[in-house]
């Protein structure tokens, strides 16, 4: 997936804020919560394979380190 040239990190923030706010609304506190966590690993997985991309990397699972 290619990044679009126009995203700017207020305007991601405003989508990121505002789809927080649907998802809050549909869902228990206990829900938000595990969904939250589950967000944060997903976000971080997903930087640390950009890292390991960028340091030499293919994205090849089978790589090791």
């Amino acid at each position: 997936m290619e990044p679009s040239k126009n995203c700017n990190g207020v305007s991601l923030s405003v989508v990121g804020t505002a789809i927080a706010i649907a998802i809050a609304e549909k869902v228990t506190t206990d829900e938000a919560n595990l969904l939250g966590a589950l967000f944060n690993v997903i976000g971080d997985q997903l930087t640390l394979i950009a890292t390991a991309n960028t340091s030499g990397g293919d994205g090849n699972q089978n790589n090791h380190c």
